[in-house]
């Protein structure tokens, strides 16, 4: 008897449910925003509503082609900005033509294309296509689901990993995930297509855009194809491998052709930017620590549970039924081995390791994704032949007006839960008093006056970037190809500025334990992670720290990345820094915004007879320079 789900309907075209649910997500998502803030303009909504913030400097150095850009005055970069090209590159094009609705209608774009990726995917299972369209929307909607097992108490295992899966976050994973799994689908492909040169040529492509964009996509993508060709050699033998070689030429050069922008990049970027991301060159030792960690966690109860449960499902798949192709079956299965074994095989032959988590976090989401489709598939078998089953299937396949009811249900279901957070997530005083000043800026004629800042809020930075200002008095470092010691002296010179005394000083950079790890606002803002510290690794391996920070150290992941504590010579050395440097020629900026329970702001001394203050705010205190400005209109 056949499978109702593999049964297929000739009724509805599901494109247009893929269209229906990306446009009913992605307009209530905005109008949410609108409910909300109806007097807040767009790019204040696309400053605070799209998370990661942090790359939306780099769209702007790409649409301008600065890649060296140059936001202080008194300091100029000899190199150029990390620029992962392939993420950017919509983003700067659509803000080029279409202005801040550049950015919405990317996540129209991007959630359509990973719908449609999703959907291939199950019909190449198979699955009829109603049910490949309500699937692709379901694993859509999976982060959603699976978070509130955190919420309730259920820790297995952190079910907000999965959010990696795909979010709207720019541009990882909006724009990675599409990457990635568009190689999942070609992978898929490879037995339909084996002999068509031009599939080779879009998996040289494919493998380009990851590794310019997120290389640990490109590694297990390339271990994936290396497995399925290894397969194939095994099966055919010497001609199959001279056949194979031939593809794998046409892979290297298209690879090369599509990733040269990115290697160009990398060539001429600034030297401190590696140590900036948190890169290391680990030692025999250092690598070692890493194998004994991955060891632990993958002879862990957790994921034998996964490896057990997927690889059960998969051999009822093989074995026990027909309905399903079963080579599609294999390949995501194979997927979810390239996951597993890319970090090992990435530490055995790496020369350098940077953020190695996000190995450990794919396992987790392609773990997940794998038992969500093949439990799916063997539930579908199990029940299929359900007389009330059956009844459901026709209910909602056979009526049009039905399978819209599901699509938009499903599609609600996403925006229900994103109503419900947003207020709480959408940092309603910061946005209030950002609100306050750009209104303030735009009534009172006053921006072509006011064109310097002073603030270490990073949104807030990038929203006067985005405003067409391009002179900060001081600037996160993530933002610029400046080396650190002008990033320090930037950073001191502003603090002098402000009248922040040594003692302060030494207060503001000393290491502060926040949570369940250490880390420095000010220290990450002036160097992001150069000063990283665990188990693994910290700045030159010192172990020049207080006893209880340097205990805390050697107990932490080495995976944890994003802890930081600055070694006591080098908190000494800034402060020296801090004493010798002398700020005379310094600038003084035109609007000074610090946050009010921030320790810069509690140190500080500004003069209100150069600044007035703008009054009302909540999170910020805002100053404006008294000469540029009305200070009677306060």
């Amino acid at each position: 008897m056949e499978n109702k789900v593999a049964y297929k309907s000739k009724e509805i075209n599901p494109i247009v449910f893929l269209v229906l649910a990306t446009i009913t997500i992605i307009s209530l998502k905005w109008i949410t925003s609108y409910l909300f803030y109806p007097s807040e303009s767009l790019i204040n909504k696309i400053i605070f509503d799209l998370d990661d913030h942090g790359y939306f400097s780099r769209i702007l150095n790409l649409l301008n082609l600065d890649f060296s850009p140059d936001y202080l005055l008194d300091y100029s970069p000899n190199n150029i900005v990390l620029l992962q090209f392939y993420y950017l590159i919509f983003y700067s094009t659509a803000y080029l033509i279409f202005g801040e609705y550049g950015f919405i209608l990317i996540e129209y774009f991007s959630l359509f294309l990973f719908l449609y990726i999703f959907f291939k995917i199950f019909q190449e299972l198979k699955i009829n296509s109603y049910f490949s369209a309500v699937f692709a929307l379901t694993v859509f909607l999976l982060p959603e689901f699976l978070t509130y097992f955190n919420k309730i108490g259920i820790n297995l295992i952190n079910f907000n990993i999965i959010k990696n899966l795909y979010s709207f976050n720019i541009p990882r994973p909006i724009i990675s995930s599409i990457y990635f799994f568009w190689g999942l689908l070609l992978a898929i492909h490879y037995y339909k297509y084996k002999k068509n040169n031009y599939f080779f040529i879009l998996i040289g492509i494919n493998l380009a855009l990851n590794f310019a964009s997120y290389t640990w996509h490109f590694i297990i993508l390339s271990v994936l194809f290396s497995i399925l060709f290894s397969i194939e050699i095994f099966k055919n033998n010497k001609i199959y491998f001279l056949f194979l070689v031939k593809k794998i030429f046409l892979i290297f050069i298209y690879f090369l052709l599509f990733a040269s922008p990115f290697i160009i990049i990398l060539f001429f970027v600034e030297k401190d930017t590696i140590l900036r991301e948190g890169a290391i060159y680990p030692n025999l030792e250092q690598k070692k620590i890493l194998l004994n960690h991955l060891l632990f966690h993958f002879l862990s109860l957790r994921f034998l549970l996964i490896l057990f449960a997927n690889t059960i499902l998969l051999f009822f798949l093989l074995k026990k039924q027909n309905f399903y192709f079963k080579k599609t079956i294999a390949v995501l299965y194979l997927f979810f081995i390239s996951t597993c074994i890319s970090p090992f095989l990435f530490l055995l032959v790496t020369p350098i390791i940077n953020e190695f988590y996000h190995f450990t976090d794919l396992v987790v989401v392609i773990g997940i994704l794998l038992f969500f489709i093949l439990a799916t598939l063997v539930f579908s078998i199990l029940v299929g032949r359900n007389a009330i089953i059956y009844k459901f299937y026709n209910f909602i396949s056979k009526n049009n007006f039905n399978s819209l009811l599901l699509i938009l249900f499903l599609s609600i279901t996403f925006n229900f839960s994103y109503f419900l957070n947003y207020k709480e997530n959408s940092n309603p005083d910061i946005r209030k008093d950002v609100n306050t000043l750009y209104n303030y800026l735009n009534k009172n004629n006053y921006n072509q006056k006011l064109n310097i800042i002073l603030t270490f809020n990073t949104r807030v930075q990038v929203w006067w970037l985005f405003l067409e200002k391009k002179n900060l008095s001081t600037i996160h470092a993530s933002f610029t190809p400046l080396n650190f010691h002008d990033l320090e002296l930037s950073f001191i010179n502003n603090l002098k500025f402000l009248n922040i005394s040594e003692k302060n000083f030494k207060k503001i950079i000393d290491n502060k334990k926040v949570g369940w790890k250490y880390f420095n606002r000010y220290i990450n803002y002036i160097s992001t992670y150069k000063y990283q510290a665990n188990s693994l690794t910290t700045y030159k391996n010192s172990k020049n720290f207080d006893n209880d920070v340097l205990k805390f150290i050697k107990s932490s992941s080495p995976l944890l990345t994003q802890q930081i504590a600055v070694p006591d010579d080098e908190i000494k050395r800034l402060t020296i820094l801090f004493k010798k440097t002398n700020n005379k020629n310094f600038v003084n900026p035109d609007i000074i915004i610090l946050e009010k329970k921030s320790l810069v702001a509690q140190y500080s001394d500004i003069s209100l007879n150069e600044y007035c203050i703008l009054t009302g705010t909540k999170y910020f205190d805002i100053y404006l320079n008294s000469e540029k400005t009305d200070c009677d209109l306060f």
